[in-house]
């Protein structure tokens, strides 16, 4: 039974306003119905979201599903286009404003102008250009020629709960039991195993083009070696069509591409295996082997490794971790592949959600690259380790940072803005006023401070309210120089105030009642300028040294803390209905809610195991306290450490944030005892 095999209407009828409900399902389901009115023209999309779902479909789907003729259907026979402007197709279609003009011929035959410019930046520059209606100047275009336009979820585009069946060309020819059985999983960014080639055969059977490469150097990298390359030949529509996976690695029938960026961009000899980023980039999905008799090909993960601090960016490594097989991906000749958006970036942008324990996959770093990455960080420079070691003369970080906001009053944790002061002045005779940052009090008119506000966005108007009077908020202070900038400058600036009372010939004591001179008074104070101050920070820091001792990095207490105290509890550990897929879960965590960006401390010292981007967790944290014993940390807006990193109780490790399947910003917290999932909250002091 389809929605077109369903009778005419015999009466007339009507639906009442939803009225205030109408919010709630994001259309008012209000309408009136003749004698003769067809089902598929008064149904619409919303009246079905919570049933068949239809609204996760896109165009190349219901045309598998009904027969529909994607290469013939133009811009002009689609009804819910019709009107639209081409802003409003910017902002449906995943990717389409990263395209450049002359990837979209039928759009530059219109615009015109410079080719090579994306077309979002030639609609940020011209509205005129974004409020073009489609229909009127693409209608008599196929929709392929639209990059990605045929993948786009029916859900993207605006008012989608009130188009009516008949208004999407196939989907009331589908068979309604199909319709309830589709899942959306990997909505758009399928492909069909059509062929499946041996290392010779590119040779004789050329194919359309390679999706395939590196985000170094792109992912349409054809076979370039004599001995051949492995591949899968794909069917889809437009640029899918004839298109080739081509096998990576380097054994027989491989390929290994340019890869990594940085320094960190030489290992593995800077390559690594041609393949895509269909679940984004913290793994990549490599065709490693077909077999042309049995017509199969099978898949497997690489992972690379990143470093980047606050100061310093050392790059990424190129993807060379693995392979790690993945059954789950094989495929054989008339399966589904799973590509990507042919966005440019090899399907990064897809938004597919890869199951969670992929991450845990991740092989350790060997010991040559750990090596070469320890002797390549900075000193100090590290915020991974938060204020965790030593810096020259023996001095701790944290008990010196401690010993500071023990005799600065006006100190109270990383929010703090202190009152509007004059600094006296600069070294072109101005006047230097503004405001002491955060749990160091770094004033904004430091030369040093300012090179790392201003390039951020806003950063230079941020810099001029601050200079004038106008104000510092919480809200600016974490964007400008957020928790993690500010213990990362401190750790460097007290390291090189170090350094220069160490040249001065101090030592001991007396060398740490140097530093806080040169902290409070500037690099130029002269020896015994700040003697209150300094005997103050003296006896505040052999204080905390006696009572906490030297603090132990990587080490674990025994005992967790709350990861995010200032958090709400939401929902607990155990079986519950997901919020996001309505399925029965067993939630392996406890979730605490905040605001976005508020700061998430280690529950317990330890050494950090990964620190990336996975599927459904999101910005997601492994520490390892003892052999078993892991936390996780899951859906961060961003993430501060990096494997190998060694953190202490309470270092600030990321922010809250709603990454991967989230419904709003909270921490999704797991305790993993010896590979299982345990209920957290009888295990920690909250």
């Amino acid at each position: 039974m389809t929605f077109n095999s369903l009778p005419a209407y015999e009466k007339a009828g009507s639906i009442a306003s939803a009225g205030d409900l109408a919010v709630e399902l994001g259309y008012d389901p209000k309408r009136d119905w003749l004698p003769g009115d067809l089902p598929a023209e008064v149904f619409t999309l919303g009246d079905f979201q919570s049933s068949l779902q239809a609204e996760k479909l896109n165009l190349n789907q219901i045309a598998q599903l009904s027969g529909l003729d994607i290469p013939s259907l133009r811009i002009a026979d689609i009804p819910f286009l019709q009107g639209a402007t081409l802003s409003e197709l910017l902002d449906a279609v995943p990717s389409l404003g990263a395209f450049t003009l002359k990837e979209i011929p039928a759009l530059a035959d219109i615009i015109g102008g410079d080719l090579e410019q994306t077309l979002a930046k030639v609609i940020s520059l011209d509205s005129v250009i974004g409020d073009l209606k489609i229909s009127e100047y693409l209608g008599d275009f196929s929709i392929l020629e639209i990059p990605n336009l045929d993948l786009t979820a029916l859900g993207n585009f605006a008012n989608w709960q009130t188009l009516a069946i008949a208004e999407i060309p196939g989907l009331a020819d589908i068979e309604l039991g199909a319709l309830s059985d589709v899942m959306a999983t990997f909505n758009g960014v399928t492909a069909m195993h059509d062929v499946t080639y041996g290392p010779k055969e590119h040779r004789t059977t050329l194919t359309k083009f390679s999706i395939t490469g590196s985000d170094q150097v792109g992912f349409e990298v054809q076979c370039a070696q004599e001995r051949g390359c492995s591949n899968l030949e794909l069917e889809g529509p437009g640029r899918m069509h004839g298109a080739q996976w081509i096998a990576g690695g380097d054994g027989q029938g491989q390929q290994m591409v340019e890869g990594g960026r940085g320094l960190l961009g030489i290992i593995n000899s800077g390559e690594e295996p041609t393949g895509r980023h269909p679940f984004g980039k913290a793994f990549k999905i490599v065709l490693t082997k077909t077999t042309e008799s049995k017509g199969t090909g099978e898949f497997g993960l690489y992972f690379n490794i990143c470093v980047k601090g606050a100061f310093y960016d050392l790059g990424c490594t190129p993807y060379f971790l693995g392979p790690i097989p993945m059954p789950l991906l094989n495929t054989k000749e008339k399966g589904m592949v799973i590509t990507g958006l042919l966005d440019g970036q090899g399907g990064a942008t897809s938004g597919i959600e890869a199951p969670e324990a992929w991450e845990d996959l991740r092989p350790e770093t060997p010991p040559e690259v750990a090596d070469f990455i320890k002797a390549n960080t900075p000193s100090g420079s590290s915020f991974g380790g938060g204020l965790c070691g030593e810096g020259p003369g023996g001095i701790d970080y944290k008990a010196l940072a401690d010993a500071y906001k023990t005799i600065e009053s006006n100190i109270d944790n990383y929010d703090s803005v202190g009152p509007y002061t004059y600094g006296g002045e600069g070294g072109r005779g101005q006047p230097l006023w503004g405001y002491a940052l955060g749990r160091y009090q770094y004033m904004t008119y430091r030369e040093d401070i300012r090179a790392i506000i201003m390039p951020k966005a806003g950063g230079a108007q941020f810099l001029a309210k601050a200079d004038r009077g106008g104000g510092v908020s919480v809200a600016d202070l974490n964007k400008y120089f957020p928790p993690e900038a500010q213990d990362d400058f401190f750790r460097k600036d007290q390291n090189d105030l170090i350094k220069q009372a160490i040249g001065e010939g101090f030592e001991g004591e007396a060398l740490l009642g140097r530093v806080g001179e040169l902290h409070h008074g500037g690099t130029g104070a002269s020896v015994g300028s700040k003697p209150n101050y300094s005997n103050k920070l003296i006896a505040a820091y052999n204080r905390i040294i006696a009572s906490e001792g030297v603090s132990e990095c990587g080490k674990s207490s025994g005992n967790f803390i709350n990861p995010m105290p200032s958090g709400t509890f939401t929902s607990p550990y155990g079986w519950r209905i997901h919020p996001i897929y309505g399925t029965s879960k067993l939630h392996t965590g406890q979730d605490i809610g905040a605001p976005q960006g508020t700061p998430i401390i280690a529950s317990d010292g330890g050494v950090v195991v990964s620190a990336a981007y996975t599927g459904g967790y999101g910005n997601f944290i492994i520490i390892e306290h003892k052999p078993g014993v892991r936390t996780r940390y899951a859906h961060l807006s961003k993430y501060n450490v990096k494997a190998g990193d060694q953190v202490s109780q309470g270092d600030v490790i990321g922010f809250c944030g709603s990454t991967g399947g989230s419904t709003g910003p909270h921490l999704h917290f797991e305790i993993q005892m010896n590979g299982s999932l345990v209920d957290p909250y009888p295990l920690v002091d909250w």
